[in-house]
């Protein structure tokens, strides 16, 4: 006797049966009966759990499986298969065969029948999700909501992307785009580039921000938060929406540091009394005015990574951001029990590397270096916490510069409000170039400009 069919949940919902059309169940049946090899291709994304009738998918799968052994088999060759299966009683016979052929006149509609099948499965495999979550719900302790909530966000989204899957896919169906995007790449289109990163310097050596895991580290104090953020002002002033999620500077220090950025405002100045009242407001509201009119979203996240990954798709989704910086990881905390912060850290980093793939953005994270850099060894192996973050980002710039307390010219230089030589060293870059981009560093108004001034209209991609 042939198996049962492998069928996922249950049929009923209580009493009432779950989502189906059993007339295009059996339409799409009836055009592969009339011509398996037009019609094969043409249901590439349907499964025998699709279908809700039961001989329905006892008939999909037998289908399936001769279209492996022949695929130009015919209706009498089907019949056969079915009995030497041990089922052709079970699913009607040769009558019901007969009827089963003949039920549409023509296979041109083939595409809307399994379309209809396709979406009832995947209304039943919501039904059943939510179902399923209902239960946890109620017997999940407090302590791991957190994690129930990022599993639930999963679980949909996996089935919104089960639904999307164009499946496998022959490499000369991806030639025609491949060389577009190259073509593309060498006329610096912002299609095929990605997002301008705003510095010269970087943009050369990474083509811009594409849906990659970067990382930004530094000693404390040296300016990765101030570079996240003038890197991200200039993205958004492309009309490129961006998410800001802080875990350790609140939203509102960070405004204020936008604020004083573009107007060139040294908050020590200002609150010490130094600069009159009349003199830098003016220049503070214009800036204000221009940072408020730019599309940039902030969340002050918990610090458990379920909660930043459910903001991360919130950011997406509510407000289409197109790229996401998280300041900063050895903050954040792995949702469950750990043996280690290494093997905590090392969760972390998986969960970010899994994100961008989700989201299909650029997701970059700032990061600490350990107290060994801070006698100058300062490769991407001396990012504090675990060994992973070298192996799962795609991208690790280090930003090196002297500290105001670690040179006389650097505190020198910083006193006259002028720039402080700085290198941001790509030192990983999985799909291009390593090598140093030379910056300068503002502290009075954490600015970072290129060492070679240039204007906007220059930068490659805009």
């Amino acid at each position: 006797m042939y198996d049962e069919p492998h069928r996922v949940g249950p049929l009923l919902i209580g009493d009432q049966p779950l989502p189906h059309d059993a007339d295009m169940e059996a339409s799409v049946l009836s055009c592969y009966l009339q011509d398996p090899v037009k019609v094969s291709d043409q249901l590439s994304d349907l499964t025998e759990e699709s279908f809700y009738v039961p001989n329905n998918m006892i008939l999909f799968r037998a289908m399936r499986e001769l279209t492996n052994k022949r695929y130009d088999w015919d209706f009498a060759e089907f019949c056969n298969y079915l009995y030497d299966l041990n089922v052709f009683d079970q699913v009607g016979g040769m009558e019901e065969m007969r009827n089963l052929r003949n039920r549409v006149p023509t296979i041109a509609n083939v595409d809307r029948y399994a379309g209809f099948v396709a979406n009832y499965h995947t209304a039943r495999k919501l039904i059943r999700a939510a179902a399923n979550l209902q239960g946890l719900a109620f017997e999940t302790p407090a302590a791991d909501i957190n994690s129930l909530m990022d599993s639930a966000e999963k679980e949909i989204l996996d089935i919104s992307r089960t639904k999307n899957d164009v499946g496998f896919q022959h490499i000369s169906t991806m030639v025609d785009g491949a060389l577009k995007n190259m073509v593309g790449v060498a006329n610096n289109d912002p299609e095929c580039c990605g997002l301008g990163t705003g510095y010269r310097g970087l943009n050369d050596l990474i083509m811009g921000f594409r849906a990659e895991y970067i990382v930004f580290a530094a000693r404390p104090s040296i300016g990765k938060t101030a570079l996240w953020s003038n890197i991200f002002k200039r993205i958004a002033s492309y009309g490129h929406p961006v998410g800001n999620i802080t875990l350790e500077m609140s939203a509102e220090k960070l405004t204020q540091r936008y604020i004083n950025e573009h107007a060139g405002l040294n908050p020590r100045n200002i609150f010490h009394g130094k600069i009159p009242y009349n003199h830098w407001y003016p220049e503070a509201e214009k800036a204000a005015g221009y940072i408020s009119a730019l599309p940039i979203y902030f969340y002050d996240a918990q610090p458990q990574i379920g909660d930043i990954k459910r903001r991360c798709r919130e950011l997406v989704s509510q407000h289409g951001v197109k790229i996401i910086g998280i300041d900063y990881l050895q903050l954040m905390r792995g949702d469950g029990k750990f043996f280690s912060r290494e093997e905590e850290v090392a969760s972390i980093s998986w969960e970010i590397k899994s994100m961008v793939k989700e989201l299909g953005i650029p997701i970059i994270v700032l990061a600490q270096l350990n107290r060994g850099a801070e006698g100058g060894g300062s490769g991407m192996s001396s990012i504090r916490g675990s060994g992973a973050i070298e192996q799962d980002a795609d991208i690790i710039g280090v930003l090196e510069r002297d500290r105001e307390t670690d040179s006389e010219e650097a505190a020198a230089v910083a006193e006259r409000e002028e720039g402080i030589k700085t290198k941001l060293v790509i030192c990983k870059n999985r799909d291009g170039a390593t090598g140093i981009v030379k910056l300068l560093f503002f502290p009075h108004c954490t600015r970072f400009d290129e060492e070679t001034r240039i204007s906007n209209e220059d930068i490659p991609g805009h």
